[in-house]
């Protein structure tokens, strides 16, 4: 692990990019909730909520692409969900070639709202990467974080 420390990386916030250097590495086990790794880096705040990062700078084209989101909430509208109350509605924040870069948060999850009585409209934060073919979503890439322990329920 260490040798991911003092290696540079660009990181892709809501607004833009920036380079980075890892400071830190920190990680989660569990076997009821999402295992994860986070390398960390000092945030720029005036560029967002941080993404994701990569090797090689990506020249992606930040804007709302509010078409693109439509077609996927309608998407997702239709299709079947664990918890129905959760609409997994996105947001686009990027794009490269034909290729969509979203994610959906919430920080209420993270904080003061009561997940039980299901009253916060995000239950599983995610990043997807997906393109469209005759306004049919094609999903790239798809990766959730699940902060309450679901496989233990």
């Amino acid at each position: 692990m260490s040798s991911y420390l003092k290696k540079k990386y660009y990181i892709y916030y809501e607004k833009g990019v920036a380079e980075a250097t890892v400071q830190n590495i920190v990680f989660n086990w569990s076997i009821c909730a999402t295992n994860y790794i986070v390398l960390t880096i000092e945030i720029v705040d005036n560029l967002g909520l941080p993404f994701f990062a990569s090797y090689n700078k990506l020249g992606l084209e930040w804007g709302k692409f509010n078409e693109q989101v439509k077609i996927f909430n309608q998407f997702t509208n239709k299709s079947e969900k664990y918890y129905k109350q959760d609409n997994e509605h996105i947001t686009f924040f990027a794009r490269y070639k034909q290729y969509y870069f979203g994610y959906r948060d919430n920080e209420k999850i993270w904080g003061d709202k009561e997940v039980q009585g299901y009253s916060c409209s995000v239950i599983y934060p995610y990043r997807s990467v997906v393109r469209f073919n005759q306004n049919k979503v094609q999903s790239v890439w798809h990766e959730r974080l699940d902060p309450f322990g679901t496989p233990c329920d």
